[in-house]
Order: structure tokens, then sequence, then C-alpha cells
């Protein structure tokens, strides 16, 4: 097994010189699924956690029409080994719990399955309206929303979010809900709502390459250099996507 571990991480290392996005994706998805087993055996709680987390973040939407049927069946793989390390997670205090339960029902959204999203949705929204400004779960309600194509109420909770208080625990979380809704705005051509946005998580280089996107739409040229430039070195030159 640990050869094949070293094998993938050469791969996807390929991959991403050469420009093979998805073959580079599906190489990391693979090498999660390998490094999920040894810890499978294991049986180590919190690492189980970790890995399920970055299992589900490394799933893409499947119904790309454009994805290969190899990441198709290798992100298939990537929810039912997640599934498996919920498993073997046992949560010990109440916010674990919860998390938990967030995972668990983005095992569900992951799978793209209508019936099974629309489940994942209820339970959480019925989370977001318990807990006051609990940005996992009201996050994850846009998620789900964006799956099922329910744009304005995804928005909607997403400018919800814009109106809470940043904190550090939460803060992938507000970055994440600052990026989507940034790209709902892009998509209806309200560049400067999505500016204001952007410039909460400058930092970030995702946040570059849109800013990038907006200038290039806009026709300022050099300024959409300048941020690709700069979303470019925040990747450590590695994301060949810009």
């Amino acid at each position: 097994m640990m050869n094949d571990v070293k094998y993938l991480m050469l791969l996807a290392r390929i991959c991403k010189k050469t420009n093979e996005v998805e073959e580079a994706l599906t190489a990391l998805t693979k090498l999660m699924i390998e490094l999920a087993q040894l810890y499978l055996a294991k049986g180590d709680s919190d690492m189980c956690e970790h890995l399920c987390i970055k299992l589900l973040k490394n799933v893409q939407n499947n119904n790309d029409v454009n994805m290969s049927t190899e990441k198709r069946e290798t992100d298939q793989l990537a929810v039912r080994t997640a599934e498996k390390l919920l498993k073997e997670y046992h949560p010990q205090t109440q916010e674990e719990q919860e998390q938990r339960i967030l995972l668990q029902n983005s095992c569900l959204m992951a799978t793209n399955d209508r019936s099974k999203v629309e489940k994942a949705l209820e339970v959480f929204t019925e989370m977001a309206s318990v807990k006051k400004d609990h940005i996992p779960s009201l996050l994850a309600v846009a998620q789900a929303c964006m799956v099922l194509k329910l744009i304005p109420r995804a928005r909607n909770q997403l400018k919800r979010i814009t109106k809470i208080n940043w904190n550090l625990k939460d803060a992938e979380d507000f970055e994440k809900s600052w990026l989507l809704l940034a790209d709902i705005y892009i998509k209806a051509g309200k560049y400067d709502l999505a500016t204001e946005l952007l410039k909460r998580c400058i930092q970030n280089n995702q946040a570059y390459e849109y800013l990038g996107f907006i200038m290039e739409k806009e026709q300022s040229y050099m300024d959409a250099v300048t941020n690709y430039k700069l979303a470019w070195k925040c990747s450590n030159e590695a994301n060949p996507a810009i």
C-alpha cells in the first residue's frame, strides 16, 4: 500500500506540472483514499475525521458533464470511504457530535442524488434554525441549495453570513461563503458587489483569481494580469488553472 501512496503522490505532482488539472485531482483523491485505508486499519478516530473532511473537500460536483468516467468513479469511491471514516469517528463533545452530523449529511450532499441532497438540506436547515448564527450549518444550507439549483435561497443564506461578525474559529467557512456569494454575483454581472466580498478575503488566491476575472471582463487588462499574478504567487505556483 505504501508503494501505491508514493506512486499517487508522484502522479499528482506530474499532473500539476503538465496542467492536467482533473488528472491531478483524481490522483490526489486516490491518494487520500489510500491514506484513509491505513488509518481505518489503525482505528485513529481524530485522523478519520480529518481525512473525511479532506475527501469531501476534494470531491467535485458529479453533475459536471465534462467529467471523465475515472474522476466520477473516484469521487463516488471517495464518498463511500468518507462514510466508512465517519463510522470510526467517535465524538466526545457536543460540538464534535454536531460536526459528525454535518459530515454525515455532507456525504449525502456529495452524492448529488437529489433525494439525498434534499434530506441533507432538511438537517442543515434544522441545525441553522436551532443554533443562531452557526456559520457551518448556514454555509451547508447554501451549498445544498446550490446543488439543487435553488440559487435565490442560497444567496439569501450567504448574505446572512456576511452580516455576522467574523471569528477565527469559523474563518475558513466565512471565506467559503464570501467566495460562493461572489461567484453568484459574478455570474449575475454584479461585479461591484462581488468585489466588496473578495476584498474581505483578498489574501486568498481564489479571491485574486476572481478579481482578475472581473478586471478582465471590465477590460482592465493590466489590473487583471496583476491579480492573476498574485493568485499564482499565493498558490505557490502550484495551481495550473491560474
